[in-house]
């Protein structure tokens, strides 16, 4: 039971580890602090649990997090402007 609980508490740093990683990126930067120590609180408890297997689904989970901040970052960013440099003929 105490193991199941370690890996629990382990996957819980390693999905908050991102989004605080986020909220730092242009706020107070004790959430960046916050952020790696969720990180490597996270690769500190389910090392000894669960070992290697652990550790590939924690970064697994954390990876699949940053990557889905970095889309709906992407998905909010306005387009574009529709006007382009003029295209100078070369000499």
């Amino acid at each position: 039971m105490e193991g199941t609980a370690l890996l629990t508490l382990g996957l819980a740093l390693f999905a908050a580890g991102p989004v605080l990683l986020r909220l730092g990126w242009r706020g107070p930067r004790v959430w960046v602090a916050l952020g790696w120590t969720a990180l490597v609180l996270g690769c500190a408890l389910v090392l000894p649990s669960d070992g290697a297997w652990g550790l590939a689904v924690g970064c697994t989970l954390a990876s699949t997090g940053a990557l889905a901040l970095l889309a709906l970052a992407g998905w909010r960013s306005p387009a574009p402007g529709g006007t382009r440099a003029e295209r100078v003929p070369a000499p």
